[in-house]
């Protein structure tokens, strides 16, 4: 509940006096009403008042004088004067000097008198709403002050830290491009040791590292993925500079002349080559794609008799590359041969990245290869899918829906699809 607010009258004539307590304390103010200036004077050193009502006729001081001491003491209070007399110059100067709000002239009318007093007791709770507001508005300026001060400190800060890692970004840039180059001269130092070693090795390290490039720049690859592919092709064959070049040729010619500790020196070169390849990159995916990539997709290769999916990503492409590198027919047989073993000797996607990549064998402009994951509703086959058993699982031309797709995914997830798929652009 509301305090009721706090009116000061100053009446010397009792029965006035009296009157305007009892109507206005009647209206919900609480009244204090007192004959002199100096009574008033010390009970606006008690109390603080909304208003105070005087008359200009007083003992002791005129009421405009009382007002103006008032003013100086509660300048927030509304300053009304009574006066019986119609000297308009003085009420003129007392508007204008700021003691005033209104004026009375007696005598007056009940409703005369509450009009004036809701009129003074409205002009005062705008006034104090406005000065709340001014309160308000300079509290949050200090604080949007002391935030806008933390804010310009964080900034500074902040700035701060970020040319501090722009600078050790930077750092490691520089020191990255250096790791780089070593990578890189190193790589070729081991290119001139196999080229002194044994050419055919040099030789077939070029073709990889061109093919692996090729498959690179047209590959959706991360640069971490990049990387792994072409210095794989670089030391993958690392591991047979220790071993006899007749061993390498007799291996690469007629391999059943060998015996089986022959065969195991060969075999063992993927171990070695990644032995090796650690002390120049310590990337496992690096390290994995070395020691795995004569491993076969049906389980036969070596060393480590890895089958299906358990053979690393990049092993299972790394493995095509080295038998295109590595065979001496022309372009048509050899992509033909490798077509022929996806799903034997090479993991079916790694055959379809190849051949989507390597730029060795363009598909018609018209159509473009796709592999599995790839397919969606809308597209037109441009050649039959068919099982392992050469049955027509879809045919060419159709056009694919959800079921569709749904039947090809299942079918190659219980017995895998070997063949390329091709659909019209």
């Amino acid at each position: 509940m509301h305090d009721k607010p706090k009116l000061l009258i100053v009446e010397d004539d009792m029965m006035v006096r009296m009157v305007l307590h009892e109507t206005l304390e009647a209206e919900g103010y609480a009244v204090s009403s007192f004959e002199t200036p100096s009574q008033a004077l010390a009970a606006i050193k008690e109390h603080n008042y909304c208003m105070v009502l005087s008359d200009l006729r007083l003992p002791e001081m005129s009421g405009m004088d009382l007002l103006d001491e008032i003013r100086k003491a509660q300048p927030n209070a509304v300053r009304i004067l009574i006066t019986g007399y119609s000297n308009m110059a003085t009420l003129a100067e007392g508007i204008n000097r700021g003691l005033l709000f209104r004026f009375i002239s007696k005598p007056w009318t009940r409703e005369e008198l509450l009009t004036t007093i809701q009129s003074a007791k409205d002009h005062y709770d705008l006034e104090q709403s406005h000065r709340y507001l001014q309160e308000e508005t300079r509290a949050l300026n200090e604080s949007l002050a002391s935030v806008n001060a933390e804010l310009r400190l964080v900034n500074h800060e902040l700035h701060s830290k970020i040319d501090e890692l722009e600078q050790q970004k930077n750092d490691l840039n520089a020191l990255s491009n250096r790791l780089n180059d070593q990578v890189e001269h190193t790589l070729e130092l081991c290119y001139q040791l196999q080229e002194k070693n044994n050419p055919i090795l040099a030789i077939r390290t070029k073709a990889r590292v061109e093919l692996a490039r090729g498959i690179c720049k047209n590959a959706p690859f991360d640069d971490e993925e990049k990387r792994c592919l072409i210095n794989a092709s670089w030391l993958c064959d690392l591991g047979m500079i220790g071993l006899p070049s007749a061993l390498i040729d007799r291996y690469n010619r007629k391999p059943e002349k060998l015996s089986s500790d022959e065969i195991t020196q060969v075999q063992n070169h993927p171990i070695v080559s990644q032995q090796l390849a650690t002390l120049i990159d310590k990337s496992s995916t690096l390290s994995n794609a070395i020691r795995s990539h004569h491993e076969r997709h049906d389980g036969t290769g070596f060393p480590d008799g890895l089958a299906g999916d358990r053979v690393p990503v990049m092993a299972r492409l790394l493995a095509v590359i080295v038998h295109f590198a590595e065979s001496e027919a022309d372009n048509k047989t050899i992509l033909k041969e490798i077509e022929a073993k996806a799903g034997s000797d090479f993991h079916p996607d790694a055959v379809r990245s190849f051949f989507r990549y390597a730029n060795l064998e363009e598909p018609p402009s018209r159509m473009r290869e796709v592999v599995f994951d790839e397919l969606e509703p809308g597209m037109r086959l441009a050649n039959g899918i068919y099982g392992p058993t050469g049955l027509m699982l879809v045919a060419k031309d159709r056009v694919l829906d959800e079921n569709t797709i749904r039947h090809i995914r299942n079918y190659n997830q219980r017995n895998p699809l070997h063949q390329r798929i091709f659909v019209y652009r």
